[in-house]
């Protein structure tokens, strides 16, 4: 239970840290509290154009999880929560190229003769980690 409760703790983290860099930047945004099922946040740009997020939070450099799916959210934040202390880091990607990221993912498994289930899927820090702090990937 301790460990289910941590993960859910920097899951939480994560979206309040989104969601406050998004305000601070000057994004309107509603957190859809509870499971929905295809965004974390709804958020309205500065010129007016609204459009999903899907955050995903780590504390570890390790695999971001990402539910394999066909109607992924526009964007997806994923947010590093470091220990307190240290600021939370971001990484930025459309939902064009989470699908894609996740189809070089599938790929490779495949190629190595690995059974693909779908399940646990989502790409690595290494991957997450090129698309750092593109705010610009989002609407103005």
């Amino acid at each position: 239970m301790a460990g289910q409760r941590r993960s859910y703790q920097t899951q939480w983290a994560a979206q309040f840290f989104a969601a406050a860099e998004l305000t601070r930047r000057g994004y309107l945004v509603a957190l859809t509290l509870g499971n929905a099922q295809r965004a974390d946040l709804l958020v309205e740009s500065q010129t007016g154009e609204k459009f999903s997020v899907d955050v995903k939070g780590l504390k570890t450099h390790n695999w971001w999880l990402v539910t394999e799916r066909d109607d992924h959210p526009d964007y997806y934040i994923l947010v590093y929560v470091p220990k307190p202390g240290n600021p939370p880091e971001y990484f930025l990607l459309s939902g064009a190229e989470m699908a894609t990221e996740m189809n070089l993912v599938r790929q490779s498994a495949l190629a190595k003769g690995q059974v693909w289930t779908g399940r646990g899927s989502g790409i690595h820090w290494s991957t997450g980690a090129k698309y750092q702090d593109r705010w610009g990937v989002l609407p103005g």
